[in-house]
């Protein structure tokens, strides 16, 4: 495995999470769609609004696509040809490494989601006399929930990756390192 192999192997798995990413969103981008937003002049910014976030999902999903299939291409193209590198990681070593790079992602957007919320109640009106947890909860709910859940299993994810990967392997019907039988 030399540098471009590598290179290759994270743009595809980059250019595969924005795919997935697009899907993700695809459920809510397209209830938005259908929703009829009225015939004020409020409706128009609505639809402005819902128009550009399902062209944002669509570009979002060709850009990954694009970068899945031309990932040896841009590779080949930005990174110099290098000798090829000696690893010795085992698949579980790997396994555990994919573990705690999705981990990481997931916390990253929980703790966004985190941030989002708490820009909610900074920007909460001073004349407003609602409680400041009641207050978040009535316009963040849904998020604050997805935020916790996000955190709790990306902190699963990256503390965890060892056992999962392990976990996995078993499942799977492969060796684990650990096994006594392991060769």
């Amino acid at each position: 495995m030399n540098g471009r192999l590598l290179g290759s192997v994270a743009l595809k798995t980059w250019g595969i999470v924005l795919v997935v990413s697009a899907i993700a969103a695809l459920p809510a981008t397209l209830l938005m769609a259908t929703a009829s937003p009225g015939i004020d002049a409020q409706a128009g910014m609505i639809r402005v609004t819902q128009l550009g976030s399902i062209l944002n999902v669509v570009v979002q999903a060709l850009i990954g696509g694009a970068v899945v299939a031309f990932a040896g291409r841009i590779s080949e193209a930005i990174l110099p040809d290098t000798p090829p590198l000696h690893l010795i990681v085992t698949t579980s070593e790997l396994q555990a490494l994919a573990f705690a790079l999705v981990g990481i992602v997931v916390l990253i957007d929980g703790l966004g989601g985190v941030a989002a919320a708490g820009y909610v109640l900074l920007s909460k009106p001073a004349f407003d006399e609602t409680d400041s947890l009641s207050y978040l909860w009535a316009r963040q709910g849904q998020s604050i929930v997805r935020a916790g859940v996000q955190i709790a299993s990306g902190t699963f994810l990256v503390f965890g990756r060892d056992t999962l990967a392990r976990g996995w392997s078993r499942l799977r019907g492969q060796q684990v390192d650990d096994d006594a039988n392991a060769g």
